[in-house]
Parts: structure tokens; sequence; C-alpha cells
């Protein structure tokens, strides 16, 4: 089973609210400022704050106890849990360091970048970082001569149907489309935001090799819109002329007032399929201006054509870019796992040379051949200081050592002293950071917790659940009304357009004519003029079918809408209880569900809770 462990992300908090304690379990005081800091994680929807908050606190003191229980089992002293743990550590306080690092500017600058829309075209020398300078220079030559053409009025589309070596670019001729902030590799998105519509960028290095960037247009990013689609799959023969005729009509209905809920039903299948979001640059091009093209919420497309079928869209609601406060903290984090880091690492290693008072011992890091013959001369385990930190000495050989875990023997000294610095200023400061930064502190503990519940839930409740078959089997039979079909009939539903229609269906039933024969006749100017499903129906699962007289060998009318439909049922079959096979992923979840209840008890009853009322309706305000 994947393990599924919730990063929480949090406040700085002060004294006064570390030292309230808003929760005891057992032993455990859980302090305002912790359960906060993992309440405020994310966004909340909330009518009722107080509610709300309370409901949450329940859910935490579950989860803190089930914690609590697995170190009373010593999970925590574990090998394997201890290596998890320190893994998941480093890669969260990489991560973290980053994080506080990146500058204001660079947020700023991608929030900037993210309001506007460019479209692109480019043409690539392919140039790998490794390549040797020789075919570095031939790269480049080559790549200004054709910028040279470019500028001078021949055809950048023709220039890199003829010189682009990226794959496919020929075909493209270096066409890429809409692009907005993150979407390209940052040197790419540099050069092309600060280019002008109509111009051709100045040669732009990346790690794919040397571009061209041809900027055809720059436009507002309108944001992202929310949608409702029905689908009408392609009918797979050329031309599509079925699937066309289909999607024509139904948006002809549309028109006319028939509800689009229940076409979207009727013609694409299940209801959960209908909402789709259209973001600049990320969503097929076709149905990207078709849904911006709308402007007005409830507003409905013409169909429209992609490799999956035909699209009619309504507008349900057009979201802009969100103000520069509330997108800060989430692009700080994109900013952060993104190459253009990198700029802010300079001014981590000078914040930290001064905050750990950093002091070189110039005479002998200045002077680069008197190193050099230190090392040759076979002082390699010698105490010479090269610098302090916090007035911790750190010597030659500590050099060394790391020269000689890189297998850097041979490489510039220079750089790989720079490289040995800020690897033990990082170091320093990612031993404190658990002291320096309690919002570290809290995502440390979450990981940890998140290992426990896991582990703990696996051997309480996973493995039993799935394990126990007398249990299972035994839980079964004493819910089994809980896995019964509920009533349901066999029937079979012609949808028409017009109470008429289902006159002219009835004659036609009456003189035997099949299913087929109907359908023929009916559809001979549309295909939609009729619908015809059968099956057997679960009370509340079908707006005609629960609305018609269940009852054996019955017909009803019914009308929802501009939608009217024969239903004919055959059969009403009783309420019975399904197959144990059929529904044991289902018996297993409750059985889960009912362990858990009981484990929780009894950890109560082990582990009592008291929660300071004081402090809850203070937060609660």
């Amino acid at each position: 089973m994947r393990k599924f462990l919730i990063p929480f992300s949090c406040l700085l908090w002060g004294c006064s609210l570390q030292a309230q304690t808003l929760v005891s379990i057992g032993p455990e005081k859980i302090s305002v400022a912790e359960f906060l800091s993992i309440y405020n994680k994310g966004d909340r929807v909330q009518t009722d704050k107080a509610k709300d908050l309370r409901n949450y606190l329940d859910l935490y003191i579950n989860y803190r106890l089930k914690v609590l229980d697995a170190r009373a089992q010593g999970m925590d002293k574990s090998q394997e849990f201890r290596e998890e743990l320190k893994g998941y550590r480093d890669r969260l306080a990489s991560r973290y360091l980053l994080e506080r690092e990146v500058s204001e500017k660079l947020v700023s600058e991608a929030y900037q970048r993210s309001l506007k829309i460019i479209n692109v075209s480019h043409i690539l020398i392919m140039c790998p970082p490794e390549a040797s300078a020789n075919d570095t220079l031939k790269a480049y030559e080559r790549i200004a001569l054709i910028r040279d053409k470019a500028v001078s009025g021949a055809s950048f589309e023709e220039l890199a149907a003829v010189y682009s070596e990226e794959p496919g670019s020929a075909q493209r001729k270096g066409y890429i489309g809409d692009f907005s902030v993150f979407q390209m590799v940052y040197p790419f998105e540099t050069a092309a935001y600060n280019t002008p519509p109509g111009s051709v960028s100045q040669v732009v290095r990346t790690r794919f090799g040397y571009h061209l960037i041809k900027i055809h247009s720059v436009r507002p990013n309108p944001g992202r819109v929310e949608t409702d689609q029905i689908l009408i799959p392609s009918s797979g023969e050329a031309g599509d002329s079925t699937g066309k005729a289909r999607a024509q009509e139904v948006h002809r209905l549309l028109t006319q007032g028939a509800d689009f809920t229940v076409m979207a039903k009727q013609f694409s299948g299940r209801n959960d399929e209908m909402a789709v979001n259209i973001v600049p640059g990320q969503s097929d091009q076709v149905l990207e201006a078709t849904a911006f093209a709308l402007k007005n919420p409830g507003d409905i497309s013409q169909p429209v054509k992609t490799q999956n079928g035909w699209h009619i869209l309504r507008l349900t609601r057009l979201e802009p870019i969100p103000p520069f406060e509330v997108v800060k903290d989430k692009l700080r984090q994109r900013v952060a796992a993104d190459e253009r880091s990198v700029l802010g690492q300079d001014a981590f290693i000078s914040r930290l040379k001064k905050e750990y008072n950093f002091k070189e011992t110039e005479a002998l890091t200045s002077n680069t051949a008197l190193l050099n013959a230190k090392f040759e001369a076979g002082d390699k385990a010698g105490n010479d200081v090269l610098f302090t930190l916090s007035d911790k000495e750190v010597v030659l050989s500590d050099f060394l050592k790391f020269i000689v875990s890189k297998h850097a023997e041979n490489q510039n000294t220079d750089l790989l002293y720079g490289d040995f610095v800020k690897e033990k200023l990082t170091e320093m400061e990612d031993q404190l950071l658990e002291k320096k930064y309690p919002e570290f502190r809290y995502l440390v503990d979450e990981y940890r917790n998140g290992i426990l519940l896991f582990n703990i839930s696996e051997q309480k409740l996973w493995t039993p659940a799935q394990a126990d078959t007398a249990g299972l089997r035994k839980f079964y039979e004493e819910h089994t009304s809980d896995y019964s079909w509920k009533e349901r009939a066999e029937a079979r539903i012609y949808i028409g357009n017009s109470a008429e229609d289902l006159k002219k269906i009835r004659l036609m039933l009456d003189e035997k004519k099949s299913d087929q024969e109907i359908a023929t006749i009916f559809n001979a100017g549309s295909p939609l003029n009729l619908v015809i499903n059968s099956g057997v129906y679960e009370r509340g699962s079908h707006m005609f079918v629960d609305r018609a007289k269940w009852q054996d060998n019955t017909d009803s009318d019914i009308t929802v809408g501009n939608a009217f439909a024969l239903v004919k049922i055959s059969r009403v079959l009783p309420p019975i209880a399904k197959p144990f096979a059929q529904v044991e992923a289902d018996v297993i979840a409750d059985y889960q569900e009912y362990l858990e209840m009981q484990w929780l008890k009894g950890l109560k009853q082990k582990y009592p809770v008291e929660i300071n009322q004081v402090e809850l309706k203070k937060i609660s305000r």
C-alpha cells in the first residue's frame, strides 16, 4: 500500500502561542501554535469557523491518539523507521533552505510573467552542457548565422523547417504556441518575456542547446475558465458526418431550451465527467479558443471538433489571475523548485557567513599555490585552519576529505574550495533548523507522525481487515441490509422530443415493430429524434425510470423539462442482498471503519483527552 504523507505548511509563532496548551492527550501536550500550524495549512471553506475548527480538532485528536499508540509500541525506535525519517528530513531540509532564500524579486517576476501569455516559435541547435569547447563554438556560430538571416528578412518559419534540430520542428516550422511562466526552462522564458512582439530574440543558451525565439504575440492572461461540456465521441467514419450531425442536433435542442445537464447525461455519459477546466497554454487549443470566446456564465458554444470527439461547452465561471498576495506563497514554492532558484544561493551563503561569523585564514585560502604545495608535499592530515564557523575550526584535512569524496583530485582548487565552504555553511544551518525555525520543526514532526500513522494503521486496520476472513464474513452477515439492492426495474426507455412522439411510439409498439425499426423511422431526419435505452435500473438511479409507475408490465409517459420519455417496465425486482463476492471491497472498507472505532474507543480510555476550552474559544473567534 502506498504511503501518503502530508507536509503541513505553517506560520511563525510567538512564544505566547507556543506556551499555551490547547489539548492534552495522556502525557502529551499540544500547543495552540502546533495545532494552528496544521489547521491553517490550506484554504478552508467554512460558514461557521467555531464548528469547523472543533470538527477538525476532533479529527486531529484521533490522529494523535494513533501516533501515541505507535510510539508506545516502539515503532519509532526501529532502524527502518529512523532511516525513512532521515530520508524525508534531508529532502525537506534541502527544499526548506531553498524556499527561505528565494528572493522577493524572483517571486514578483514570476507573478508579473503569469499575467501574460506569449505565443512563440523557435529554432534549436542542440548542444548539451557537456559538449566540448570546439563543439560549443560550432553550435553558437551556426545559430548566430541563422539569426543574421532571420533579422535580415528571411522567413523564420522556413529557417526553422530547414535548420532547427528539435524533433518534429520541420513539420511545425518551429511553432510552439502559447506558454506562460514555469512552462519553459528559465533562460528560454526570460528571453521570450524580454523580446518585443514581432522580433527575434538574441541567442539563448539552455541545457538543450542554443535557441532563437520568434515572438508572435503577447496578450493578457485571462486566467482559467470553468466549463461544463457535452462530449459526443467521434463515429470513426471518414469525415465523422454522423458525430457532427448528432452534435449539431444537440446544440439545436440546447438553443431551444433543453436542459444542459440532462443532455450531457444522455449523450456524454457520467455527470461527474461534465466539468472541464481550461487553462491557456495547458489545454487543447481548440477548446481554449472556444471557452475563452464565451462571455457570460450560461453561454453555450457551437460544437467544436478535437481528437476526442465533438464538444459543446457551457461557461460556468471565469477565474482571473488572483492578486499577488493570494498566490505569493505558492509562487515561492514554485520558484524554489525551479532552476531559477540558484540565483538566490549567493545571497543565502552571504547571510550564513555573517550569521555564523565566518572567518578565513586568508594567508592560506587566498594562496592557491600554497594550498597545492601542501597537498603535493603530503601535508594531507595537517591541522592548518582554513576558516572558522561560530568559533568551530575547519582545517585543511577536512578540505582534502571533501575533495576525495567528490572524486575531484584533478579539478580546479579555487572552485572546489568555494563548494566546500558552501557545504560546511549549509551543514551548520541544517543542524540548527529545528531550533531556529519552529515551522520547520512542525513539518518534521508531521512527517514523523505520518510514517508512524501509516505503520500503526497497517498493523491495526488494513492487514486485519484483509486477512480476517471469518471476521469479514461475520460483519457482512450482521449488516446484510447495508449490502442489498434496492427495488429494481427491468425497463426500456424511449426518449423523444414531444408528447406526440410518444403517441407514435406506442402505436408502432402496438404494431409489433422492433426497437430498431422504430429508431430507423424516427431518426431518418435527425439522429437525435429518438434515443432508446434498456436495462435494469435501481430506484434513485435514473430520472425517467424513477418517475414511472413501478409495476410489472406497465407503461408511463414522463416529462422532464423539454425531454419526453415513454418508460416500459416489464418486471419489478424486490430488494435482495448482494452476494458477498460482489460487495467484498465495500465490506472491507466498512469493517476497517468498525475496527477503527473500536481502536479509538480503547485509546481514549487509555489516554484521557482534555481540551482547554478557554484557548479553543479564543482561536474560534
